[in-house]
């Protein structure tokens, strides 16, 4: 178990390294599709997305200056708005109606 190191083609120059535990999977799976493609039946462009309804949706969110999305609303920590005590933790005598609970 661990890290193994993903054989690539002699044209790229970078390393992969991946989980050991998926590893045969993905060598099984890159001759299956060399099997397909040999016999015709996989073709060699592959769509660039599946969805257009998301593809846009995608491209009109902002994107900070790494390229990940920024966040749509500012996170702040939660706050209670119960004056009855710690939140969470309810007092029976501070309950006067038994359905309403901070």
């Amino acid at each position: 178990m661990g890290i193994v190191q993903l054989r690539l083609d002699v044209k790229t120059y970078h390393v992969i390294f991946v989980n050991s535990r998926q590893y045969e999977r993905i060598l099984k799976r890159r001759a299956a599709r060399q099997k397909m493609l040999a016999e015709g039946r996989l073709s060699k462009k592959r769509q660039k997305y599946l969805y257009e309804s998301r593809h846009i949706h995608a491209l009109r969110r902002s994107r900070g200056e790494e390229g990940r999305f920024k966040a749509s609303t500012p996170t702040t920590p939660l706050t209670s708005t119960c004056d009855r005590g710690a939140p969470g933790i309810v007092k029976e005598e501070a309950v006067a109606d038994p359905l309403e609970i901070c």
